[in-house]
């Protein structure tokens, strides 16, 4: 075994590494846990919640912005390359966002259930 290896939620305060090693222990893989754009915020310094603890209205409100912002710059870009292909308007990125948004609320508080998950306080105070 490696002694080497390196802790990667190493720079994260403790609470999110007791809240990962928790999720860990009850089955939930590492891309599961901590997603793409989790780590990205993480690695800016915007410390949110692993988002099986984020409350699933901020995490629908979360995924629908970010889903329609990188959704409508990409219906831009293809609009600009090919304009004989039209573009969906601003409705259309917003209930794309929207869907996207809630289906992945319902997917982690689902998770969240199945797993049979503690809240994020009841996590954070668990002693090690």
């Amino acid at each position: 075994m490696n002694t080497n290896v390196q802790n990667p939620w190493a720079a994260l305060p403790a609470t999110h590494q007791k809240a990962l090693q928790y999720l860990q222990q009850h089955g939930v893989s590492e891309m599961d846990a901590a997603p793409a754009i989790f780590r990205l915020l993480w690695k800016a310094g915007v410390m949110v919640r692993p988002p099986h603890f984020v409350p699933a209205f901020r995490l629908a409100i979360g995924h629908a912005l970010y889903f329609g912002i990188v959704w409508s710059s990409l219906m831009q870009i293809i609009h600009l390359v090919s304009p004989t292909i039209r573009a969906p308007g601003l409705f259309a990125s917003i209930f794309a966002g929207i869907l996207f948004g809630s289906g992945m609320a319902l997917i982690y508080a689902l998770r969240k259930r199945r797993l049979q998950l503690a809240d994020w306080q009841t996590v954070i105070q668990q002693r090690d």
